[in-house]
């Protein structure tokens, strides 16, 4: 309960020709009150001093005369609210003036994260007008006039988090005339960071590819297209079960790695923004320490990443699922194994048709540019495993070491390519490319830190 509290104005009118008015505020312990603002229509404003004393010169009041009345107002930061007050004035003397302290309900808890206690969250409480903050211990504190709550109400209190990591939220409390709430804890949700947004999306668009075994390579009498040397012997591959992402990694996604390990714009290492810059346009940019996309081209394939940054941005990934999930590269034999829906299509991904080969291919003259994975402007069919662009669009880097297929008669189990070389092999041509290059079988080759704004990748794992 709050103490009632009564201030006694006591106003001495010493001497009303030397146009002075002096007094002294004083609470039901006689003691002065320091700070309260004395104000008179048409005289300068006063304030107490340290013992309740003040003075108001009272020269341009025209209502200060005998047998006239005045009227004060009294406003301290404890009251709440002004008090005005009228009185006659009679001689040098007043009778005393009471004002009473307005009474106030606490609302008070504390603020917890999953981190602990949250210091600097702002509490606001739209019915009493209020905001403050927390303390280093999470904790709050506020005030209600006592008039302005019913029997029961109901507040709304608002917390929010200005550095961005925590939820905004809302909570009800219950307030009761008389009574101050109970001490209450209030959890703030932590946001869903970029990095953990990411983890949930890539996860949510991996295809399940079941076991099995198919033909790799080219071969004339099997293919309408002319075979290359590198490509020009079949041989039958059995693979395990393995999960392959629907889409090609994004340029948002991409972004999100960048920021997350604070890589510098001259760290060419992993991605190269002049060549995408030179290439495609000014859309991808490093400003104030922060890689940013812009909005239309976030859900396009990243290209200009070399195999070193395809890989980097696998590690950087399995460390934030905690070790939970294993992302990888394809390898070539499971790229060609899912480009070819085991084994259905002999030229491209989804069709062998031409008449309907823009359906499934973005390759050169079509788009002029690589175009967005989102299901709303995206190549509009899937290879018959729930899988886009495999044919054109941005070219994907595999795991393996470049070099010639192994001939043999025995079936291949799950091979990973060359033991070494000083090439890594890309696989399913690309927007800037004719779509000779888009064909299932077609196979490329460069070094792991080239960064060419053909290739992109895309993310496999077991």
């Amino acid at each position: 309960m709050k103490v009632y509290f009564f201030l006694i104005l006591i106003l001495n009118v010493l001497h009303l020709d030397a146009q002075k008015l002096s007094g002294r505020v004083i609470d039901n312990n006689d003691k002065g009150v320091e700070g309260v603002e004395i104000t008179l229509p048409g005289c300068p404003p006063a304030k107490t001093k340290n013992e309740g004393e003040f003075e108001i010169d009272i020269k341009s009041c025209d209502q200060c005369k005998l047998g006239r009345k005045i009227i004060f107002e009294l406003y301290h930061k404890n009251f709440g609210t002004q008090h005005p007050y009228s009185v006659i004035l009679e001689g040098n003397s007043l009778l005393p003036l009471k004002i009473e302290q307005e009474k106030r309900i606490l609302v008070y808890g504390v603020t917890k994260g999953s981190e602990g206690f949250l210091d600097n969250i702002s509490v606001t409480c739209g019915f009493c007008n209020t905001t403050t903050h927390t303390d280093p211990f999470g904790q709050f504190r506020f005030e209600i006039p006592e008039k302005k709550i019913g029997e029961s109400d109901k507040i709304s209190i608002l917390f929010k988090d200005n550095s961005g990591l925590y939820m905004d939220s809302t909570f009800q409390a219950t307030i009761t005339k008389h009574n101050q709430t109970e001490p209450k804890g209030y959890l703030l949700k932590k946001k869903k960071i970029e990095p953990e947004k990411l983890l949930k999306k890539v996860d949510e668009d991996m295809v399940f590819i079941p076991k099995g075994s198919f033909q790799m390579g080219c071969s004339e009498e099997a293919n309408s297209k002319k075979c290359m040397e590198d490509n020009n012997h079949i041989r039958k591959v059995e693979l395990d079960s393995f999960w392959l992402s629907k889409f090609e990694v994004t340029a948002k996604q991409f972004c999100i790695f960048l920021n997350d390990t604070k890589r510098e714009p001259n760290d060419t290492r992993y991605i190269n923004i002049e060549c995408w810059k030179e290439s495609i346009g000014n859309h991808i940019r490093y400003n104030e320490g922060r890689y940013t996309i812009d909005s239309d081209y976030e859900d396009h394939p990243v290209v200009c990443v070399s195999w070193n940054g395809a890989i980097a941005f696998c590690t950087w990934l399995n460390k934030k699922s905690d070790g939970s999930r294993k992302y990888r590269l394809p390898t070539e034999a499971e790229w060609e194994y899912a480009a070819r829906a085991n084994g259905k299509h002999k030229n491209y991904t989804g069709t062998d048709d031409p008449k309907l080969l823009d359906k499934y291919v973005n390759y050169k003259s079509k788009a002029g540019k690589p175009i967005s994975l989102s299901r709303k402007n995206a190549i509009t069919h899937t290879n018959g495993m729930g899988l886009f662009s495999m044919s054109g669009n941005a070219a994907e880097w595999c795991n393996d070491w470049y070099g010639p297929y192994e001939k043999t008669k025995e079936s291949l189990i799950n091979p990973q390519g060359a033991t070494s070389g000083e090439h890594r092999v890309f696989r399913g041509g690309a927007w800037n490319l004719p779509k000779e290059h888009a064909t299932i079988f077609s196979r490329d080759k460069a070094v792991p830190e080239r960064c060419s704004s053909s290739i992109g990748f895309r993310l496999a794992r077991n």
